[in-house]
C-alpha cells in the first residue's frame, strides 16, 4: 500500500503530464529573479572588493607614515590624534562606498 505523500505526487506528476495543470512554478519568473539576485550579488561583491583594496592600500601607505618612517627625513613624529582621524576618516570613506549600493537597480530587461 503506498503512503498519501507518494499518491499525491503520483497525481500531481499525471496531472502535470497531461497538461490537466500548469506547472507549479514559473520558470520564466525564477530565471528572471535568479539572474537579478546574480547581478545583485555581483554588484555587492564588486564593492566589496573595491572597498577592500582601498582600505588595504591606505593603510599601506598610512600606518608607516603614522609608524614614524618619514622621522628621518622630517625630523617629526605624527600626532596620535592625527592618525586617529586618518584611520576614522578611512573608515568613513569605506562606510560611504558601501553606501553606494543603495542606488543599485536593476540592468535592463530584467525588471521584475
Amino acid at each position: 500500500m503506498a503512503s498519501n505523500t507518494s499518491w499525491c505526487a503520483g497525481v500531481l506528476y499525471f496531472a502535470y503530464v497531461h497538461q490537466l495543470m500548469p506547472p507549479l512554478v514559473d520558470t520564466t519568473t525564477t530565471t528572471t529573479a535568479a539572474a537579478a539576485a546574480a547581478a545583485a550579488f555581483f554588484r555587492a561583491f564588486h564593492r566589496m572588493q573595491l572597498n577592500f583594496l582601498w582600505a588595504f592600500g591606505y593603510n599601506v601607505l598610512a600606518i608607516p607614515v603614522a609608524a614614524g618612517v618619514l622621522y628621518p627625513f622630517t625630523h617629526q613624529l605624527m600626532p596620535p590624534w592625527v592618525a586617529a582621524v586618518a584611520m576614522a576618516a578611512s573608515s568613513v570613506s569605506v562606510v560611504a562606498s558601501s553606501l553606494l549600493l543603495k542606488l543599485y537597480r536593476r540592468p535592463k530587461g530584467l525588471e521584475g
